[in-house]
């Protein structure tokens, strides 16, 4: 009978502090130890990868005024970290040389990541880019993250064709099962910023 009970004791512990939002750990009567960790006490961390669009180059607005600080401010958790790994005027390859490796090493619960306009003013090859976006994706989607893949618009001047960039992008999201946004009807003016954000909130859904 005591084990029956110690079984039982343990099963109603983890079943009122999966509904609360401060629990702690305890001790059957066999010596084990059972932890329920609580909702909204874990970490967050936001890593942003990506080219001059997420690195607030593209309309030279200050930093924490583009769309990653302010959804990092304005949408996730106070006890979140925010990381931007993008770097103007990035490519994939360049980001898989210089922005995924630390990504993955800052183990993220949250990512973004928006290439394809320095793709195409580059010159890069859509199939080799589309490879290269899946090499990428599927390193951070392998860390457990929640990943949002976001289809930008084209240069507002329409000097180059980013079409079949996005066009492989959006492959490339369906392939990982990853959320996407839209953005390709868009403009990234600097008083979109604050919508981008919404937008990339919305894909998430709520973090504790």
């Amino acid at each position: 009978m005591t084990g029956g009970r110690a079984v039982r004791a343990v099963t109603i512990v983890v079943a009122v502090c999966g509904s609360l939002i401060g629990c702690s750990s305890g001790t059957d009567g066999a010596g084990t130890t059972t932890t329920v960790v609580a909702r909204g006490s874990g970490p967050v961390t936001y890593v942003a990868l990506g080219s001059t669009d997420t690195n607030g180059g593209r309309d030279g607005q200050p930093l924490v005024e583009t769309w990653p600080h302010l959804l990092y401010r304005t949408h996730l958790p106070a006890r979140a970290v925010f990381v931007n790994q993008a770097r103007d005027r990035s490519t994939v390859a360049d980001a898989l040389r210089e922005q995924v490796d630390e990504a993955v090493e800052l183990n993220p619960t949250v990512a973004t990541v928006w290439f394809g306009t320095s793709d195409a003013f580059a010159g890069t090859d859509p199939e080799q880019f589309g490879d290269d976006l899946t090499t990428l994706v599927d390193r951070i989607v392998g860390t457990g993250a929640q990943v949002v893949l976001i289809l930008g618009p084209p240069p507002p001047d329409g000097e180059v064709d980013t079409v079949p960039y996005t066009d492989q992008a959006e492959a490339v999201a369906a392939a990982a099962g990853v959320e996407v946004v839209d953005l390709r009807d868009a403009t990234t003016a600097p008083d979109d910023q604050a919508d981008i954000a919404d937008a990339v909130s919305a894909a998430l859904g709520p973090i504790e």
